[in-house]
């Protein structure tokens, strides 16, 4: 028997920033027995419990007469009701909504932004049933987003179970969407906010970057897609949907200066609008990569607690890679500039200390606990499965290409994935990739994986990539001459404080904390940049340093070291072979180097 949930979601003062929201049930939950109503405490995409009940507030209950019942929370996120046999029960309660980020709820005079699991509650046998919505909304507003229209002009809307419910988003206000078509389905792109960009080349290259992922996998996945864009002074990021995102991006953060352009003279993105694109790419490859082709835990889901899994570097670094991969296809990003991006990572990584301590599927197993909780010792002590599951994804299509001379590629395991969840809805078993690329490719990465996922290993980008003729030039830059504390610090006001020292560092070996105030440094008054100060001593240099720890004056020597190298770069060998040249031509293209 089918039973719906229906919710009325309501913003009568959007400048108190409060959503109101009815619930009601048909069939379902008997009337007669207490029913415990949950709210999700996380967010699917983001790892992390976020705590979501804690902007619900005023939950009350009442019958078909308007009577009220009781309704008790018993724990952080759950709610216990007494319908004492009425016929009809209706949960009332409103959602505090001024967090502007991607994973939350943003109401004010402007505009709604509603994401499912910081909005609903949930009864764990009706999670499988249908589920309609209807907005009451400001005069003048309408819905945008991945909801089916039940009734338009109503604003009523459905989706089939709460699943879905959670994992599409809603933008709420007055909008003229920019719009495109890819394969014959409508895209559309809804912005709030005010952005330095131009629209016409914003769609255009928008379109690229979905049309080489939908080439990739034959076809698009979905009937519509909505892009829903926040531009802020502050902020970014992004979060996936099934047939949808959320992005949050700088307002400023797409041309270079007030007279600048998004692309160089060649036409190529420029480094911010070029970011943009890769957060678009990014969020948009998730469409198969998470949403549908996913590690088995991820979904169906407990929304009560974490969901562990070793494969989040399957599901994010792969799809780091394929960022990138998608916008070289499509031409937004020359053979240069990928290998570029892919060397600024490495260099990220080497000066990662818990590249050392802490495997990608350890990596992954703790994204709940540190990946989105740094501290002060989180390089130290940790690696980010975004960062080293990117390089590790490259190295992997690398091995694949090179052993089977390009006859297969990281490509051909993605598609046969998507096969599997097509024919099955199901995703893949844990810690099974391995399997998956040696069943699809004839190629044993068991070795790879040992040291690269499951291990510490350093990685060898030499010998990964040497059957393509390329190889990794680190070098110091002109302007490294001066010494290197190792330590990151951010001001506050006056002062200039530590955030971190890394390990083994000149800074953590001269007793420099986390939370020190930086006074001075061989008698000078350290102001607004310590870089120029150290530019003026060479490494090994010893000076004193001055510093306040909780309001007390310190002195303690520090013998500088010497920086690490600041130029990273994959170029093709001297001695490249023309079989070389043609296995990397079929991966990457030509580059201008050769």
């Amino acid at each position: 028997m089918t039973h719906i949930t229906r919710f009325t979601v309501s913003a009568p003062n959007p400048h108190d920033h409060l959503f109101h929201v009815r619930m009601t049930w048909e069939g379902g939950p008997s009337h007669d027995e207490p029913v415990l109503l949950k709210m999700p405490v996380w967010s699917p995409g983001s790892y992390l419990v976020r705590e979501y009940p804690r902007h619900v507030q005023s939950v009350r209950a009442h019958d078909a007469k308007g009577r009220s019942l009781t309704i008790t929370q018993v724990d952080k996120a759950s709610w216990l009701l007494h319908p004492h046999g009425a016929s009809a029960v209706e949960v009332v309660y409103e959602v505090f909504s001024h967090e502007l980020a991607v994973r939350t709820n943003h109401l004010d005079a402007t505009h709604g932004s509603l994401n499912g699991v910081a909005t609903y509650m949930y009864h764990d046998d009706l999670l499988d049933h249908p589920v309609e919505v209807t907005f009451e909304l400001p005069e003048g507003w309408d819905v945008y987003g991945g909801m089916d229209a039940l009734d338009e002009d109503a604003k009523r809307y459905g989706v089939q179970n709460f699943d879905l419910l959670y994992d599409t988003p809603v933008e709420l206000g007055v909008y003229e969407p920019l719009q495109f078509e890819v394969a014959g389905v409508p895209h559309e792109v809804v912005i709030w906010g005010e952005g330095n960009f131009d629209e016409e080349r914003l769609v255009e290259d928008m379109a690229r970057s979905v049309r080489a992922h939908a080439d990739l996998f034959g076809g698009l996945p979905y009937d519509h897609y909505t892009f829903i864009l926040h531009l802020s002074d502050r902020g970014r990021g992004g979060l996936e949907h099934h047939n949808s995102t959320i992005l949050l991006y700088p307002q400023d953060g797409f041309r270079q200066g007030p007279e600048g352009s998004e692309v160089d003279e060649h036409g190529q993105p420029q480094h911010g609008y070029l970011e943009y694109l890769r957060l678009v790419s990014h969020e948009h490859f998730h469409v198969w990569n998470v949403k549908r082709i996913r590690p088995e835990v991820l979904g169906p889901f407990d929304y009560g607690g974490e969901n562990y899994t070793r494969d989040l570097w399957t599901v994010e670094g792969v799809t780091c890679y394929y960022e990138i991969l998608a916008l070289r296809r499509a031409g937004l990003m020359t053979p240069e500039k990928f290998l570029e991006a892919l060397a600024d990572s490495a260099k990220v990584l080497s000066g990662i200390p818990g590249r050392a301590l802490h495997s990608l599927e350890s990596s992954s197993l703790n994204a709940w606990v540190k990946l989105y909780r740094p501290d002060e010792n989180t390089r130290n002590s940790s690696v980010s499965y975004y960062l080293k599951g990117e390089l590790v994804s490259f190295l992997l299509d690398a091995r694949i290409r090179a052993q089977t001379r390009n006859a297969y590629s990281l490509d051909d395991v993605l598609l046969a994935l998507w096969t599997h969840y097509e024919e099955t809805g199901a995703g893949y078993a844990e810690g099974s990739y391995g399997d998956w690329v040696e069943r699809v490719t004839g190629v044993d990465v068991e070795d790879f994986l040992d040291a690269y996922v499951r291990g510490t290993q350093e990685l060898d980008y030499e010998g990964e990539l040497e059957p393509f003729g390329l190889k990794l030039d680190i070098k110091r830059g002109a302007n490294q001459s001066g010494g290197w504390l190792g330590l990151k610090t951010q001001r506050s006001g006056e002062a200039l404080q530590v955030t971190s020292t890394l390990t083994d560092s000149p800074a953590q070996r001269a007793g420099i904390y986390a939370g020190d105030e930086l006074v001075a440094l061989d008698g000078r008054k350290i102001g607004g940049d310590l870089d120029a100060i150290l530019a003026r001593h060479a490494p090994q240099t010893t000076l004193t340093m001055h510093l306040f720890r909780r309001g007390i004056l310190h002195e303690t020597e520090v013998e500088l070291g010497e920086s690490p190298a600041s130029e990273w770069a994959f170029r093709v060998r001297e001695d490249a072979t023309p079989a070389q040249h043609a296995l990397r031509v079929a991966w990457l293209g030509e580059l201008e180097s050769t």
